[in-house]
């Protein structure tokens, strides 16, 4: 036996507030899976991958470089984080007798130099 209750505005705004915030959530990882390169922000992806460590080295004042292991300073490495450049300004804090940071990424695609203030 059907009822004969109406669907009031509030229940329909409701419903239709959850069907679309569904779509975003479904929506949205799913066309950074197949269109953004990877690891994608908000794509399924985004915390499965991981990277090799990147190689920094310090270049102290007096011309002297010292290679530095990162683990300590970085609890995980993501492959979203951009450890080039949010590491060397703190690595310039941790040790101020350096003038500068090196840094390579493991897989080649990035290398520079951070130059500190003293």
């Amino acid at each position: 036996m059907l009822s004969n209750r109406r669907i009031t505005p509030s229940a329909m705004v409701a419903a239709c507030f959850f069907v679309v915030f569904l779509l975003v959530q479904v929506l949205v990882p799913l066309a950074q899976l197949v269109w953004a390169p990877r690891p994608a922000r908000f794509g399924w992806q985004m915390y499965s991958v991981a990277s090799a460590a990147p190689s920094f080295e310090l270049i102290m004042r007096d011309g002297a470089t010292r290679a530095l292991d990162v683990t300590p300073y970085v609890t995980s490495l993501r492959g979203d984080v951009p450890l080039a450049r949010f590491l060397p300004p703190h690595l310039c804090t941790l040790f101020p007798d350096a003038a500068a940071i090196h840094y390579q990424m493991d897989d080649g695609t990035q290398a520079g130099a951070y130059q500190c203030h003293a």
